[in-house]
This record gives C-alpha cells, structure tokens and sequence, in this order.
C-alpha cells in the first residue's frame, strides 16, 4: 500500500500559505475529503491487522494472513490542501525523486 501523505496527519494552517488568504468553503471541503480518505486507510490497516490476528489464532478459516508494506513519505509534501490540485511537471517530478529515495530507504 502506498500513500502520498503521512499516517499522522498534521493540522491545518489557519491561513493558506499558496493564496495568502483566510482558508476558503473549497479549502476546507479540499482538506476534509483528505481527512476522511486517510481515516479509510488507516481502518483498512486496522481491519486487516485484526484479521491476520484472527487467521494466526486459528479463529478465520475464510482469510489469509496478509502482509502489509506501508509506504508513506518521511516528510510532509504539501503546504496547502490545495496542493493537489496543483499539476506542475517539474513539482511531480520532485515528487516522484522524493517517493523514489523513501522507498529505497525501506528493507522488504
């Protein structure tokens, strides 16, 4: 499983950072649905890890224990829940060295 935002998510600025205003309706629908999509996640992990409980307990004959690789960035990608409305070329190809260095630091 990949993600492109950490598992602790940090709170909001007060003031968006890209626009230099007040956070806007857009702003705070933008960051909500990257709440709740990362709170989906982080049930998914849970619900699997209690199933691989299950299944090694010897409790769920329906399931398999799975392993799990999480990769989530070492650091915060954005300033701005905007940000990922944002598709600048040479931003995504930072992205994308920065994924690359993070997943070459994890040992499989």
């Amino acid at each position: 499983m990949a993600r492109t935002a950490p598992l602790k998510p940090k709170p909001m600025p007060v003031e968006d950072s890209k626009l230099s205003l007040k956070l806007s309706a857009l702003s705070i629908l933008v960051r909500t649905i990257d709440l709740m999509a990362h709170e989906a996640m982080v049930r998914d992990l849970q619900r699997c890890a209690e199933v691989n409980e299950l299944v090694r307990a010897g409790k769920d004959g329906k399931h398999r224990e799975v392993k799990l690789n999480v990769f989530v960035p070492q650091q915060v990608l954005t300033s701005s829940p905007l940000d990922a409305l944002q598709f600048d070329p040479v931003r995504t190809r930072e992205l994308i060295r920065i994924g690359g260095e993070d997943a070459r630091r994890i040992a499989l």
